[in-house]
């Protein structure tokens, strides 16, 4: 039994026992085999007349962290932004490649950056929508301006209207503002009428979609 903490080269010699080892009150508390009898997978370089390992090769392990009581979605992005934070610094400090994971990270890990998203796929659509029109109406620089802007004005209006409503954003209504955008870039050319009826129906539908 070693009465210090191990050296390196000592660790490496009796990691496949510590893994093995139960923790008991007589002999060893500190026994692995509970705590990380699955933590690690790793290869042991046998020593000499094949006696015992005299190093291991760690491949891949993970480390057990806990959170506070999650209660609502902020909850779990935080507990997600935290654990992330943690992970880059042990990477930082080891070398390693830390990522984290639990269950809850799967779903949440797509608002932590839902910001952004909302900018590059807005910004795409607007590139998108501008380039289309411009082309299917003959090339009229103007005629695609006014649609662009009309169509951007009225997705500054609804994302007005989900912050009056308290509607958070989120991959749907992501989806949805793309999606709305999608739709005008469709019907631009009918654009090409220029009757009161024609930017009703058209002004409709593109607040409360098609009908």
């Amino acid at each position: 039994m070693i009465a210090t903490e191990p050296n390196p080269e000592e660790f490496e010699a009796y990691l496949e026992w510590y893994l093995k080892d139960n923790p008991t009150v007589d002999y060893c508390t500190k026994g692995g085999h509970a705590a990380y009898g699955n933590a690690l997978n790793y290869t042991n370089v046998p020593g000499p007349n094949n006696t015992k390992a005299s190093s291991a090769t760690i491949h891949t392990s993970y480390i057990m962290s806990y959170h506070t009581t999650c209660r609502n979605s902020s909850d779990f992005i935080e507990a997600y932004k935290q654990a992330r934070n943690l992970t880059n610094m042990i990477s930082e400090i080891s070398g390693a490649n830390v990522y984290p994971y639990s269950v809850f990270y799967v779903y949440y890990e797509m608002y932590v950056d839902m910001i952004n998203q909302v900018a590059i796929n807005l910004s795409v659509c607007v590139v998108a929508v501008f380039v289309v029109s411009f082309v299917l109406l003959n090339f009229n620089f103007m005629a695609a301006v006014i649609i662009t802007t009309t169509v951007l004005m009225i997705t500054v209006n609804m994302l007005g209207m989900m912050y009056l409503l308290d509607i958070n954003i989120n991959p749907v209504s992501l989806v949805n503002l793309s999606c709305r955008w999608v739709y005008r870039l469709s019907s631009a050319p009918t654009l090409l009428v220029p009757s009161p009826q024609q930017t009703a129906r058209q002004g409709g539908q593109s607040q409360g979609g098609p009908r």
